[in-house]
Formats: C-alpha cells, structure tokens, sequence
C-alpha cells in the first residue's frame, strides 16, 4: 500500500474507530455496529462528499488484491 494512502489510513483508525486488534472499524452514530442499510448510506454519503462517484465499498478491496498480485508477479 502506498506510504500516503497508509498515513492517511493510520489517522482514520485513530480518529474514527475502537481502539485494539478486534475494534470495529466502523461503528454507527451511537457506537454500535452499524446495519447494512445504514452502513450504505453512511458509505454513500462519504463518497459524495469527497466527489468520488460509482465507488462500491468492496472496489478497493478488488484493487489491493490486484495489486498484490501483480507485486508478486514481479518478485518471482
């Protein structure tokens, strides 16, 4: 993972979510965790007020995966 998208992702862990190993990422207005419904637009929202359009929760997972892979294929 690049070194800015790491740094970034560093500061939301310690800003947004449970503290520890097993702390939930994502936590609903109340703590909780958040059901699917309110997660997606939670989800949404944030992708619009970053101006990103068309962006599925599950994309960037599909994107490091590639990546890896194709980091792997080099080093052999």
């Amino acid at each position: 993972m690049p070194a800015a998208t790491m740094a970034a992702l560093r500061q939301h862990m310690a800003t947004f979510t449970e503290s520890g190993r097993d702390g939930r990422v994502f936590l609903g207005a109340k703590g909780g965790t958040p059901r699917q419904n309110q997660f997606n637009r939670v989800w949404r929202r944030a992708c619009w007020d970053v101006g990103i359009k068309g962006l599925h929760f599950h994309d960037p997972r599909h994107t490091g995966n590639t990546m890896a892979a194709s980091e792997r294929a080099r080093r052999e």
